[in-house]
Formats: structure tokens, C-alpha cells, sequence
């Protein structure tokens, strides 16, 4: 797994500072929008995601400049893009990935199920969670399942 963000990277690096048990599992992994090395088009173009596969994650899916291989092709298609915007959906989409749209609602109602289950009201925990930039930056904890 890899971070591809379209923030600057020193915004990623105030936002995401406090919560390094979380982005340290991605040893490194991230790439930001204005990562100049890349040479990337910001979202809705798949640069980001294309070059994320391909730099950190060792997967053949193809340059930006040249037209797929089907093997190149169907290596796409095993990506999964989480995204809190339709832009990023796009590129996704584009980058011939699945995609899955995070909205705040979502946060909010896995936010309901883990409280419901510590109170014993429901017997599940929720088994993912996925944090937005549209989250409160007060939230600087990350949930334990229990």
C-alpha cells in the first residue's frame, strides 16, 4: 500500500505529523502533488496513481506517455483508490483502477458503529478505517479494534 496525495507535501507533512503510528506503516510510501521528480498532472489526470503503482509499489502499469500494454492494463485494474473527492475518483478511474468515495458521512457512521460496539449495543466492530482531510483536525487519536 502507498499514500497518493494531492496536498503539497509540507501541508501533508503539518497535517499528517501527529499521526505516524498510522502514516508510518506506509515506510515512505507517499507521493505528493508537488513531488517536482515525478513530473506529474494534477488530479483528475492518473499520474499520481500511475506513478504511485509503478515507484513504490513495483507494479507494471505503464509510463504516462505511452500507450498500455493488456498486461499493463489489467495490472491497473488489481489498484484500489480511496478518495474524499470526485477529482480523485476521476483519476482513478482514469488510471483503470476501482475506486471507492470516502465521504464525511461514511466517517461519521463507521464513527457510530465502533462507538455503538464499545457500549456493547452491537456486537461488530467496524473492520476498516479511513480518515479525510475534512475530518476535524482535533481528531489526532487513532481507533483500536476491540
Amino acid at each position: 500500500m502507498a499514500v497518493a496525495t494531492s496536498s503539497r507535501r509540507k501541508n501533508f507533512e503539518k497535517k499528517s505529523g501527529h499521526l505516524q503510528d498510522l502514516f508510518g506503516l506506509f515506510e515512505g510510501k507517499i507521493v505528493c502533488g508537488d513531488d517536482k521528480q515525478y513530473n506529474m498532472k494534477g488530479k483528475p489526470a492518473p499520474d499520481i496513481f500511475l506513478t504511485t503503482a509503478r515507484v513504490f509499489l513495483g507494479r507494471d502499469v505503464g509510463d504516462l506517455e505511452s500507450v498500455p500494454t493488456s498486461v499493463q492494463l489489467e495490472e491497473r485494474r488489481k489498484g484500489l483508490v480511496f478518495e474524499d473527492a470526485i477529482p480523485g475518483m476521476q483519476a482513478g478511474k482514469r488510471a483503470g483502477m476501482s475506486g471507492m468515495l470516502v465521504t464525511f458521512m461514511f466517517i461519521l457512521f463507521s464513527t457510530y458503529q465502533y462507538s455503538c460496539s464499545r457500549l456493547g449495543s452491537r456486537p461488530e466492530s467496524p473492520q476498516i478505517w479511513i480518515s479525510s482531510r475534512r475530518e476535524s483536525r482535533s481528531s489526532s487519536w487513532i481507533p483500536r479494534r476491540v
